[in-house]
């Protein structure tokens, strides 16, 4: 009897760890934006929408669905490619504020990205 107990009492642990696992390891609890302009040129920029778990941590293989909506400066924007995590955004100009407002289902709250002026002299 005492055999069995052992054997039910390491199970029932197992299934608890693998439980916090998936609830707090795996479940997207935040995206954190990034936004990165491009090498090749000063009129693209590509965002990120990196998942986060309750720990903080990065989740790399989950999938965020968002939207993104142009608040300020639509005729600077070129075009909007969206990807998994992420979208590129080509401009036209850099020569106007330039605002974008990206929702997501697991943000908290709706996110403004700024893309700051370029104040080169040409």
């Amino acid at each position: 009897m005492p055999k069995i107990f052992y054997i039910l009492f390491i199970v029932i642990i197992i299934i608890g760890v693998l439980f916090f696992i998936s609830y707090f390891a795996f479940n997207i609890y935040e995206v954190k934006i990034q936004l990165n302009e491009s090498n090749e040129s000063p009129n693209e920029f590509e965002v990120r929408l990196i998942p986060l778990n309750s720990f903080g941590w990065e989740i790399g293989f989950r999938h965020v669905d968002f939207a993104v909506t142009v608040l300020e400066g639509e005729d600077a924007v070129d075009k909007i490619i969206e990807n998994k995590n992420s979208f590129k955004l080509k401009l036209n100009r850099r020569d106007q504020q330039i605002k974008l407002l990206v929702k997501s289902k697991y943000s908290l709250f709706e996110n403004i990205i700024e893309i700051p002026i370029n104040t080169e002299e040409k």
